[in-house]
């Protein structure tokens, strides 16, 4: 992504939104960002679930990723 370009990343915890965030791109064109999930639950973890967590730059679709915590 280029410098300041406005992206939002969606959170969801079994198809229902958890939690979702606006920023502005503050890195290089081919840099990453790490965003760390962990203390989201508020120092007791995140809940049982399935997870979808959806990156967006402006209305479109840039990634997705999936994960499970418990059962």
């Amino acid at each position: 992504m280029n410098p300041d370009v406005r992206f939002t990343r969606y959170l969801y915890n079994n198809g229902k939104e958890w939690l979702s965030r606006s920023l502005f791109w503050e890195h290089s064109v081919n840099g990453s960002i790490c965003w760390h999930i962990y203390w989201l639950g508020g120092g007791k973890g995140l809940p049982a679930g399935n997870w979808d967590l959806k990156l967006f730059t402006g209305s479109e679709l840039a990634q997705i990723g999936k994960f499970k915590i418990g059962w």
